[in-house]
């Protein structure tokens, strides 16, 4: 069972995980709804109206999928999922992104830095983002998707000072 729902106290985070298969609220939606519901209503102190919003916005973005009659999370969603169960960085390490794209890249640099600032990276330097939790399994696998091997690099990195 995961526990991505422990690391997000959000009210979408909570819905995508419920549509992730063996994941605490996934469980608790199919097998135990009132608590799945209790457990959304605790979040924020979200009221029934907020958690459809959430829902429906969640929805609109594209994050929730049906197809065949099926619920399925988009690809972008499970990103999300995955950026939420991502472990901290052990005391003193850094996950660190530094790239030089050529300005005939440069909606496949917003797409990075538009990554970069969802799962919260700080900027370091204009093209340099640190994080301290272990995101690098998304983070390298976009740099393959847009073809920024030459351009982009990930480092795992310690302070010296």
């Amino acid at each position: 069972m995961s526990n991505v729902h422990k690391n997000s106290g959000t009210v979408l985070g909570y819905i995508i995980e419920s549509i992730t298969p063996y994941t605490d609220a996934n469980l608790n939606l199919v097998f135990r709804p009132a608590s799945f519901f209790r457990e959304l209503n605790q979040r924020n102190k979200a009221t029934p109206a907020t958690i459809r919003s959430t829902y429906y916005r969640a929805k609109a973005e594209g994050l929730i999928v049906y197809a065949d009659g099926l619920v399925s999370l988009s690809a972008k969603a499970q990103q999300k999922a995955a950026a939420l169960s991502a472990p901290p960085l052990p005391t003193g390490q850094s996950l660190m992104v530094a790239f030089d794209i050529p300005e005939d890249m440069s909606h496949k640099r917003r797409q990075l830095r538009s990554l970069l600032k969802e799962l919260k990276f700080t900027q370091a330097q204009r093209s340099v983002w640190m994080s301290d939790v272990d995101h690098r399994k998304i983070v390298l696998s976009l740099i393959d998707e847009l073809d920024l091997l030459p351009y982009a690099k990930v480092f795992l990195s310690t302070s010296l000072n």
